[in-house]
């Protein structure tokens, strides 16, 4: 309160947000001329007043010393900047550059490596050189497949011998022998010996049941076959010779023979090899086989006579084929399931229309999905496949 000095009292002095006011009581206000600022030193304001706005003062606190411990922490600790992390080394600061992190490529199988094709052996031989021939023939029907290879010579065999069973009578599972011989393994020589151009060291077997080995060396033993009659000196001229029908049967019996029985694997193995068979190893074996018989008919001592001349033809080259890469086959049971999630793919684009999320962002453009008609008979179909 401040008095007068009749002691009384002429107004009332507070402190508002830290500042002095001071304020007349009525009847008093001509003590307090206008624009009167109080100064005076009074007590600050108590803590229960709300405090002043701190001002910043330009005298700063005295920096305490660190610590013996506090010291070695402050060195030993990085100092990490917009730059990078600055460590203390010596003397100076030196500061380590972030390095930018790459962002993780997507994730892709690594590329198939190409498989190196393989150098085959390459041979050559004259026409006329039997033995040359003779490993050219055994190349060459190998290459066919023995499944295949055992259709073709039972095919060669009617086409050769069309009265077999009439004329030899049925196999009887014995090697073919010379016929000074009395007893084979222990049974008695049968009567009918079977084809005389059949092989002596094959077995007088069906070719469907006889090995590789053996189907091979009957197989080459009719490539060299020859007639020596002027009935089939005529077939030869007009082009209806003894290898043409060779070839034709084989080349007929191969092209309707469906791929998935022309050998053990897979369709499109089968395919493949079926392919080869057709265009490169049938053309080849004719090829071969009619300059052999060109050549004896020009080399031959007699008209008519068919034996080979010591001279010899033409150089012929060929090279082994490599056989094709066997892809790896899950089996019909696995093709089956791969089919089916395919189908359960497209049923899920074509059905209903989308995913869940597709047709909720459809719905909030005003798009409805349409609902097929579905009936009956095909939803039971579809529950039955699935």
């Amino acid at each position: 309160m401040l008095t007068h000095d009749s002691e009384k009292p002429v107004g009332s002095v507070f402190f508002v947000n830290g500042q002095l006011v001071l304020k007349a009581l009525p009847g008093f206000e001509h003590f307090f001329p206008p624009g009167f600022e109080a100064s005076f030193q009074g007590r600050p304001p108590s803590p229960s007043l709300s405090p002043s706005p701190t001002v910043q003062s330009e005298i700063k606190p005295e920096a305490k010393s660190p610590t013996k411990y506090e010291a070695k922490s402050e060195l030993k600790s990085p100092t990490k900047t917009e730059a990078g992390t600055a460590f203390m080394k010596g003397t100076g600061w030196t500061t380590v550059k972030k390095r930018e992190c790459p962002e993780p490529a997507a994730l892709e199988p690594p590329p198939k490596r190409p498989r190196p094709e393989k150098k085959m052996a390459s041979h050559e031989f004259r026409i006329g050189d039997v033995d040359g021939m003779k490993k050219f023939y055994y190349i060459r029907l190998g290459e066919v497949g023995i499944n295949a290879l055992r259709r073709i010579i039972t095919e060669w065999v009617k086409v050769l011998e069309p009265t077999r069973l009439r004329n030899y009578g049925p196999y009887h599972k014995l090697k073919q022998y010379s016929w000074d011989f009395k007893l084979l393994d222990n049974k008695p020589v049968p009567n009918d010996r079977g084809p005389p151009w059949w092989p002596n060291d094959v077995p007088y077997v069906e070719p469907a049941h006889l090995p590789s080995k053996c189907l091979e060396a009957l197989g080459v033993a009719i490539m060299f076959l020859q007639f020596s009659t002027a009935e089939q000196d005529k077939e030869y001229h007009a082009g209806e010779g003894l290898i043409s029908k060779l070839h034709n049967a084989a080349k007929y019996f191969i092209s309707t023979l469906p791929a998935q029985e022309y050998a053990m694997g897979h369709d499109a193995w089968n395919a493949v090899m079926k392919e080869r068979a057709l265009q490169s190893i049938l053309p080849e074996l004719l090829q071969v086989s009619r300059q052999y018989e060109e050549h004896i008919i020009q080399e031959g001592k007699e008209e008519g006579e068919r034996a080979p001349s010591p001279a010899l033809g033409k150089l012929f080259k060929y090279a082994e084929l490599q056989k094709p890469v066997r892809k790896s086959w899950k089996g019909k049971k696995a093709e089956e399931d791969e089919a089916k999630e395919v189908n359960k793919v497209v049923k899920k684009v074509k059905g209903k229309g989308q995913t869940p999320l597709e047709r909720r962002e459809r719905e909030m453009m005003g798009l409805r999905p349409v609902k097929p008609k579905v009936s009956k008979v095909m939803a039971v179909n579809d529950l039955l496949n699935t």
